[in-house]
């Protein structure tokens, strides 16, 4: 299905990740030391996951509206603690 989006629709899609990231990074300043490297990278995973299959199944613009968050929250978490391996 093909979306017909005007000019804010666009610029709200493409920046959704970066929302998403900045909102994982903070919880992962927080969280860090309690969640370990390991944990952090597989809650990474899960939600790459979880956005990518809520985005590509989504039947309506707000489906793949949430997709593109949760894969931006991914996004968070995994370049918090990816750099250090």
């Amino acid at each position: 299905q093909c979306y017909k989006l005007d000019a804010i629709q666009i610029g709200l899609l493409s920046s959704l990740n970066l929302i998403g990231a900045c909102l994982s990074s903070l919880i992962c300043f927080r969280y860090a030391d309690d969640l370990g490297r390991k944990l952090e990278v597989q809650i990474a995973a899960v939600l790459y996951f979880v956005g990518a299959a809520v985005a590509a199944a989504a039947p309506v613009l707000w489906g793949v509206y949430a997709g593109f968050t949760i894969y931006g929250l991914g996004i968070g978490f995994a370049m918090h603690a990816a750099p250090v391996y």
